[in-house]
């Protein structure tokens, strides 16, 4: 059995730093670093569950791809990727010109289903049961944070089959929601680069309006 991450909100904002941020951004970049990866371990805990695996689904094939998921160790990454999206990026790729005519509640809807849709469009690449499956150990939530100003994708690398994304939008009085999903894809545990993440996100992500900054783990 994998250890869990018992005191992971503590040990992270200690252990993680971002080089050249100021103090403010470096303790904003660390809290959603841990509400990432708390993320990660809840869907972690999903996949090793057969009582919840045997409640969501009765498919033989799909609970065994579940618990596949469920064999990797995600208490800690090899390397975490920070993706900041400005807003209106995203849907504007899809609409257009249209989108300049919506109110800004829809756009900022659009933008959140454009950005989480890109762990679905991944992980169908590797057939319609890895779509299902890994749709199955999803994790979402909301909190209070002040420090973000642009949507965000933190991006874990493990190195197993399986990485994931976690999307943050900012959304008003502070609170910023939380999407977590599991990626199957053959080159991201290969990624040990910024030009790497770099070429994979050309190839996965269809926008490039967007920064990359590798998250600077203390070993």
């Amino acid at each position: 059995m994998k250890k869990y991450f018992t005191i992971v909100t503590v040990s992270v904002v200690l252990m993680v730093l971002l080089g050249g941020c100021s103090e403010k951004v470096e303790n904003a970049d660390a809290l959603l670093f841990t509400k990432g990866l708390e993320l990660v371990n809840r869907m972690d805990m999903m996949a090793e569950n057969d009582e919840y695996i045997n409640l969501i689904s009765a498919s033989t094939q799909l609970g065994d791809i579940v618990r596949e998921i469920g064999e990797g160790n995600y208490s800690e990454p090899n390397a975490v990727y920070k993706i900041t999206i400005p807003k209106g990026v995203a849907a504007s790729v899809f609409v257009k010109d249209e989108i300049t005519e919506m109110p800004e509640e829809l756009k900022t809807e659009i933008e959140k289903r454009f950005i989480t849709a890109i762990s679905s469009q991944i992980n169908a690449l590797n057939g319609s049961s890895v779509l299902a499956a890994s749709s199955f150990v999803t994790s979402s939530d909301s909190f209070i944070h002040e420090g973000l100003i642009n949507n965000t994708l933190y991006i874990y690398l493990y190195e197993g089959e399986y990485s994931a994304i976690v999307s943050f939008f900012p959304r008003n009085e502070n609170i910023v929601e939380a999407y977590a999903g599991f990626i199957k894809n053959d080159f991201l545990n290969q990624i040990s680069s910024y030009s790497e993440m770099s070429e994979w996100l050309k190839e996965y992500v269809p926008f490039d309006d967007y920064e990359i900054e590798k998250v600077k783990l203390a070993k």
